[in-house]
């Protein structure tokens, strides 16, 4: 079902919009990963799967579940529900399970799209925490660009952030910290504006 997905996707996206993927040897072939990708459009999720070869989960906010058609699909390929602002200690263990048994997650750490002024919202420390008990490792991403017809859109995969780089109890801040001026720095080396 995801491998149908993911073809159905590319071949409905990269006719409209002119995708550049960048950074794709930064993504590990195996073990747990949490990409952390800045989030400017509903879009995002689709170019992040179409970006790379490994299959994806996703935390989606739990409203998302309750449509039907969506909910239906978005199980089928492995999304789970996360109940935002709400502290939802099972999505948390579930994600965690994902990393341990060496799968790929999507994480937004901003939490909701940016629809203000600013480059990004403040990183939430949810994928720190979830690479810190599932040993896995957080791919920063940085979606560059405008979601319009033909327009230049850049997917670019960062250096991998390892809870290991961070001494015996790190800083789930800081290691947060770290991801977002990851993403920082390729969007404004991007040269793009993104779309709010």
């Amino acid at each position: 079902m995801y491998k149908l997905l993911r073809g159905l996707l590319k071949a409905v996206y990269l006719l409209p919009f002119r995708f550049r993927f960048v950074g794709t040897e930064n993504i590990p072939e195996e073990g747990g990963i949490i990409f952390c990708p800045n989030h400017i459009s509903n879009h995002d999720p689709i170019a992040i799967t179409i970006a790379q070869k490994r299959p994806l989960t996703f935390m989606g906010k739990d409203s998302l579940f309750k449509i039907p058609i969506i909910g239906f699909v978005l199980r089928k390929i492995g999304a789970f529900p996360v109940k935002r602002g709400a502290g939802d200690i099972g999505a948390v263990k579930k994600a965690i399970e994902i990393i341990q048994n060496k799968h790929a997650l999507v994480m937004f750490p901003e939490g909701t799209r940016n629809k203000t002024d600013e480059l990004l919202l403040e990183f939430k420390t949810g994928a720190a925490l979830v690479a810190k008990k599932g040993g896995g490792k957080i791919i920063p991403v940085a979606i560059i660009g405008k979601y319009r017809l033909f327009s230049p859109i850049t997917v670019q995969f960062g250096t991998p952030v390892s809870p290991e780089d961070f001494g015996e109890k790190p800083d789930l801040h800081a290691m947060m910290e770290e991801v977002k001026q990851q993403v920082a720095n390729m969007i404004t080396k991007g040269g793009f504006v993104t779309d709010k």
